[in-house]
C-alpha cells in the first residue's frame, strides 16, 4: 500500500517526465530473477484440505538466474545474465564490460539519453552513482515502490510467462528462451 507521500512523489515524478523533452530518449533499465520454480513458499488451500496432489517438492535454494536489460524508444539492450545477486561491482560491470554503454552511446549518441534505474541499494550506492555520473546521464530520482512505472517490467512479465509455458529445466534453457523471446516481443533497431 502506498503512503500519501509516495503517491505525491509518483505524481510529481510523472509531471516532471511529461514536461521533459528528452522523454523519448529515456532508457528504462532493471534486473529480474528468472527461476526454475517458484521462489515463494505460499500454498493456498481451504482449512482441512489435505489432498496429496496439493503438495509439491521444492529445493531449498531454487536454481535461477538474474537478467539485466534496458529498453527505450526503438532500442533494446542485449540481455546480461548472472547467477549471483547483483551488487555494486557486478552492476558496474554489467554496464561497462558487456557492451551496454557502447550500445546506448552508438544508438542515441554519447550521453544523448537518460538512463533510468530503480532505487535498489546496488544501483544507488556510492560506487555505482560515481561511475554513472562520469559515464552517462541518469535519473537521480525514482519514486519508491514504483516498479509499475518502469515499462521493462512488462517485458519481464511476458518473458516469465513464456518461460513458464516452456517448462525450462536448467539455467542454459532459461537463457536461450529469454534470448528468443526478445525477438518477437520487441522491435530491435541494432544488433
Amino acid at each position: 500500500m502506498l503512503t500519501e507521500l509516495q503517491k505525491f512523489k509518483r505524481v510529481s515524478f510523472a509531471y516532471s517526465m511529461i514536461k521533459n523533452e528528452l522523454c523519448r530518449n529515456i532508457l528504462f533499465s532493471d534486473e529480474s530473477r528468472f527461476s526454475l520454480g517458484p521462489d515463494n513458499r505460499w500454498v493456498y488451500r481451504r482449512y482441512g484440505d489435505e489432498h496429496p496432489a496439493i503438495f509439491a517438492e521444492r529445493q531449498k535454494f531454487n536454481n535461477g538466474i538474474m537478467i539485466f536489460g534496458a529498453i527505450g524508444e526503438n532500442f533494446k539492450s542485449r540481455l546480461i545474465f548472472t547467477e549471483k545477486t547483483v551488487d555494486q561491482k557486478s552492476y558496474i560491470q554489467s554496464i561497462s564490460q558487456n557492451g551496454l554503454l557502447d550500445d546506448m552511446n552508438n544508438h542515441f549518441g554519447v550521453c544523448n539519453y537518460i538512463f533510468q534505474q530503480d532505487g535498489a541499494p546496488a544501483l544507488t550506492g556510492r560506487l555505482s552513482t560515481t561511475y554513472l555520473k562520469y559515464h552517462l546521464n541518469y535519473l537521480k530520482i525514482w519514486p519508491a515502490n514504483s516498479p509499475d512505472i518502469n515499462v521493462i517490467e512488462n517485458i519481464w512479465g511476458i518473458m516469465k510467462k513464456n518461460i513458464k509455458c516452456k517448462k525450462c529445466s536448467n539455467n542454459p534453457r532459461i537463457k536461450r528462451n529469454c534470448l528468443s523471446n526478445m525477438g518477437p516481443n520487441l522491435h530491435r533497431n541494432h544488433q
